[in-house]
């Protein structure tokens, strides 16, 4: 049974909300997607708190690189309540998907990282979509250049391994220095040069860590830049 909280009026708010956020988010802009504000998190405050410190200690990620690169974003604008079992939250998938449908055309040639396996469930991507990989999603309006991460919860800990975590946050430090530079801010050149680079981070993976790697049948197409 759907929760009270997520009517169709509520989630056709929450995709206006996140629609004006990407709108307003310049073109170099990484768009994040989390899942849902915790039970303790403030809700306009998209991808803070305990997560984020975790999500970049995992590169280590500099907090102003992601303040000034990434368009962080909740597809969900509410807490959905505690999962089944109570050690975690829930994240109804069904609902989340009405929102990431309404969202899709405001993400057209945009570079998207999701958050948890559940989140892009919920985006339709690929069941097969490798973990910390760029790839080109096709979609109605045209597609975008989209990477999944591990979720930062707590919980998550325990389902990613070290090598993993690392991983992503050596791709989530390459894929902020990509956006620093592309959006020719002074001293950017000087940012990517000193930037910690990936396989420094991950012990020599270069195939993983850089964040370069790209499937699918669009690869390379216009909007991969």
């Amino acid at each position: 049974m759907r929760s009270s909280k997520f009517t169709p009026a509520r989630l056709r708010g929450f995709a206006a909300d996140i629609a004006r956020q990407i709108c307003a988010a310049p073109p170099h802009a990484l768009i994040v997607i989390g899942q849902a504000p915790g039970r303790r998190s403030d809700p306009d405050r998209p991808l803070d708190g305990p997560g984020l410190t975790r999500l970049l200690s995992w590169g280590p990620v500099p907090r102003q690189l992601w303040e000034a690169c990434a368009c962080p974003v909740n597809l969900l604008g509410a807490w959905p309540g505690p999962d089944q079992d109570g050690s975690g939250d829930a994240f109804p998938v069904p609902e989340a998907r009405i929102v990431a449908v309404a969202i899709e055309r405001h993400m057209v040639n945009r570079r998207v990282l999701v958050l948890g396996r559940a989140a892009a469930r919920a985006m339709s991507c690929p069941e097969d979509l490798p973990l910390a990989a760029w790839s080109w999603v096709a979609s109605s309006h045209g597609g975008a250049r989209l990477a999944v991460l591990p979720h930062p919860s707590g919980r998550g800990r325990r389902f990613h391994s070290p090598l993993e975590r690392g991983r992503a946050g050596g791709f989530l430090r390459a894929a902020l220095t990509e956006a620093w530079v592309d959006c020719g801010c002074p001293g950017a050149k000087v940012a990517s040069q000193v930037a910690v680079a990936p396989t420094e981070v991950m012990g020599g993976d270069p195939d993983l860590s850089v964040g370069t790697a790209t499937t699918g049948p669009a690869a390379g197409t216009p909007g991969n830049n």
